[in-house]
């Protein structure tokens, strides 16, 4: 299945493949990312997936979590990017805060949908680069962790 996305003037050719396996593997602008449609079907540690801009559904919580894909974290990285662009609502951690993975750090709308954007791994964070009610861009750093 193709479609063509628009969000904030920019358009993005999204292509997903086969539905019926886990993870759904997605193209977006050609780079391939995985998505787990479900907390429970996420059997992943944290040096081998990361985040998907492609939100999976939590009804749980309401929101929907956004984790790492593994074309852009194949080494845990130091630094949390925005996966979609978006306004962060809501920082759910200081600088100087041990995380764990998968923690909740971030709340950010995108397309009246909230989004929490979660830890890649566990870590100490040193630096927040962004303040809530900002606008940021796909990509755009949030976040660091110590070494």
């Amino acid at each position: 299945m193709k479609y063509t996305i628009k969000i904030d003037n920019h358009d993005y050719l999204v292509e997903i493949h086969d539905l019926n396996t886990r993870p759904v593997i997605v193209s977006v602008n050609g780079t391939t990312l995985e998505v787990w449609p479900g907390e429970e079907a996420r059997k992943s540690t944290p040096e081998s997936v990361s985040t998907s801009s492609m939100p999976a559904n939590t009804p749980q919580s309401g929101l929907l979590p956004l984790y790492p894909t593994p074309a852009q974290y194949a080494i845990v990285s130091k630094k949390v990017v925005a996966p979609i662009p978006g306004v962060i609502i809501e920082i759910l951690v200081k600088p100087g805060e041990e995380v764990v993975y998968e923690q909740g750090l971030f709340v950010i709308e995108a397309m009246k949908m909230k989004n929490i954007i979660r830890s890649t791994r566990d870590g100490k964070v040193t630096q927040i680069f962004v303040t809530q009610g900002q606008s940021v861009n796909h990509s755009q750093n949030l976040l660091e962790f110590e070494g």
